[in-house]
């Protein structure tokens, strides 16, 4: 039973992913510089508290973002290996002489 891999169809999800990573992180931007914005607007018994819960949850988002990134390289990395051995695959197959 023979297996086969459509490749640009992976491809294709890669590229996606890359712009939602992208995306997101132009997110993450955003939702830190409003973070900001609101400490900046307030002083009181509840700013330490929230700044250590923000300051956990600007961590946090980032963490999952580099997690994301990663995946996507990783991705990238089975893409090329399995091109390069589909390259091999078939220079073996025409090397074969019946």
């Amino acid at each position: 039973m023979g297996m086969y891999v459509d490749i640009s169809l992976l491809a294709g999800k890669k590229r996606e992913l890359e712009s939602d990573v992208r995306r997101i992180e132009e997110l993450i931007s955003q939702v830190c510089e409003e973070i900001d914005q609101l400490n900046k607007m307030w002083d009181g018994p509840g700013q330490k508290s929230f700044l250590k819960t923000a300051a956990a949850d600007k961590e946090r988002m980032k963490e999952i973002f580099l997690d994301m990134k990663k995946r996507v390289e990783e991705i990238e990395t089975v893409q090329k290996e399995y091109e390069s051995c589909e390259g091999e695959v078939a220079d073996l197959i025409r090397a074969i002489r019946i």
